[in-house]
């Protein structure tokens, strides 16, 4: 997946779109302990259409409110929570690739039928974008890419280790959840995987795959279901995780 910004894609904006303002994934300054505050600086603003409805987000840096704090001019953004709406520089949410994925691979739809029942339910889309999409689709359950591993591998050159979000997602009733793990300094999004079973060995199986030692890491995120809580945990037992 691409991380550059496509050139000359129109802006859509949603004057009825759901409002959502992102928080900074921590709530503490990791250098002094003292609570993060609005900076005023927004950084993240944009539209991006999901199965659910548009939405508008935005996001603002946070830094500490510790005058005294070692490292004032630190800003801390809400990499995680955008990570889990949509891909970088993406307008469409996760649960619209990943909704395309099953479509094309379980269902068999043509690029074209998917663009019609995409536009039946309100979303604004190309046929040709829904091969865009299908594309990262493809590259998300594909795995580790070599231009992924070197990523990750220049992550934990400049941050001292990696830090795993993992998010789940069911983009159409009936079937399985996909699961989707990102790397949070890099603002990427690694792997994708549809599991029948929603438990902790499953997601062992899979998450191992992503536990070397050349990439150390710092801490993990998830919401708190109690299988993905346990196997982030089994995998990376020293990593601290946060909700």
């Amino acid at each position: 997946m691409s991380s550059k910004r496509p050139a000359h894609r129109p802006t859509r904006v949603y004057p009825k779109a759901e409002r959502r303002l992102l928080r900074p994934d921590i709530e503490q300054c990791p250098h002094c302990g003292e609570r993060l505050r609005n900076s005023g600086t927004l950084y993240l603003h944009k539209y991006i259409q999901t199965m659910e409805g548009p939405l508008e987000v935005r996001a603002y840096g946070w830094r500490c409110a510790n005058p005294a704090c070692p490292h004032p001019e630190a800003r801390y953004h809400a990499q995680a929570s955008a990570l889990r709406l949509s891909l970088p520089f993406g307008t469409y949410g996760v649960d619209v690739l990943a909704w395309i994925g099953w479509q094309r691979d379980d269902e068999h739809w043509t690029l074209a039928e998917i663009r019609r029942q995409l536009n039946a339910r309100g979303i604004d889309i190309s046929e040709r974008h829904v091969g865009r999409l299908y594309h990262d689709y493809l590259t998300l359950v594909g795995g580790l890419t070599q231009e992924i591993q070197q990523r990750l591998t220049a992550t934990v050159q400049t941050h001292g280790g990696l830090i795993w979000a993992v998010d789940a997602l069911q983009p159409e009733a009936g079937a399985p959840l996909f699961y989707v793990l990102y790397e949070i300094h890099s603002q990427t999004a690694v792997a994708g995987t549809w599991l029948e079973q929603r438990d902790r060995d499953h997601l062992v199986a899979w998450l191992e795959r992503f536990a070397h030692e050349a990439w150390p890491v710092n801490a993990t995120f998830s919401d708190g279901e109690a299988a993905l809580v346990g196997a982030l945990k089994q995998v990376w037992p020293a990593a601290p995780h946060q909700l």
